[in-house]
């Protein structure tokens, strides 16, 4: 008979902290006279995506009686884990920026979300305060939608959007759209938003989590609005209307609380600069901002 093929599994920790399981086996092969005997081939994956510290266990000696104790601990570890990531989950930031040593606004940006790997039911919210105005709120959108994941890392979006405007009119929006981790950790997202009157918007925004330790987190991100039709009462133009990207440092005192600070730039672009510009205001913008950022 032939020796059996090797076994061997190996747990990899990306800096993002995604945990990749693979467990390999295959089978052991007997000639007898005319009649082979084979087991099949046997090929276990598991991917979890962790926001806590997963480190993984040495590999076992490849040996065929060795290996399936050590896989069977390491695998156990990963479903606690599993379990402990269902439920519900909330991430918030908060944070102020300022202009000339003067504070000009506040903002914020919340998303809570129930469910498990598979599915998952996502709200979130963000909005900006003017300081410099008496704190009045500017505007903010709320979002709910059905995220079901199709690969892995990988979920397409089913959901309603709603824009909250004091002093101009609302605005409600279906939305479809995928989110993941694109090739090389970038925490993409591309969503098409189809509102009343023909209106259209597609959203694409990116994020890169740049390491200096295990608490000094360097987070560069950037989006895109794409409008299929001008929306005249809001001065919204067609096409490009704006690009917003910033740079946010954060220190993580705890993995669920970070303080961050960092800069953000907002320029506008086409007909919706141009709209701007013949109201007598900027179509461009750089502020200083500090916040805080939480979960649980």
């Amino acid at each position: 008979s032939t020796p059996p093929f090797q076994y061997n599994y190996v747990a990899v920790l990306d800096t993002r902290g995604n945990v990749q399981l693979n467990v390999l086996t295959s089978a052991r092969i007997i000639f007898d006279d005319d009649i082979v005997r084979c087991t099949f081939e046997t090929l276990v994956e598991a991917n979890l995506e962790v926001r806590g510290n997963v480190r993984a266990t040495p590999p076992p000696s490849r040996g065929a009686a060795s290996w399936p104790a050590a896989a069977e601990e390491l695998l156990e570890k990963l479903l606690d884990v599993r379990v402990a990531l269902r439920g519900v989950a909330f991430v918030a930031e908060r944070e102020a920026a300022w202009e000339s040593a003067a504070w000009e606004s506040a903002a914020w940006e919340a998303a809570a979300w129930y469910g498990g790997d598979l599915n998952k039911l996502y709200l979130s919210t963000e909005g900006e305060r003017l300081m410099d105005n008496g704190g009045e709120t500017e505007g903010f959108e709320t979002r709910v939608a059905w995220n079901r994941a199709f690969a892995p890392f990988w979920d397409w979006q089913l959901g309603a959007r709603r824009d909250w405007q004091p002093d101009d009119p609302n605005r409600d929006w279906a939305s479809f759209g995928v989110q993941g981790l694109a090739p090389y950790l970038f925490e993409s997202e591309a969503t098409l938003f189809v509102g009343e009157e023909g209106l259209t918007n597609l959203r694409l925004e990116a994020e890169y989590e740049i390491l200096f330790t295990q608490k000094l987190i360097l987070v560069p991100a950037v989006e895109a609005n794409f409008y299929g039709k001008e929306d005249e009462e809001l001065g919204i133009g067609e096409g490009l209307t704006d690009i917003e990207a910033g740079l946010r440092l954060r220190y993580e005192i705890r993995r669920e609380f970070a303080p961050y600070i960092g800069v953000n730039w907002e320029r506008q672009f086409g007909d919706t600069a141009a709209k701007t510009r013949g109201a007598g205001d900027d179509v461009s913008e750089t502020t200083l901002v500090a916040g805080v950022r939480f979960w649980f």
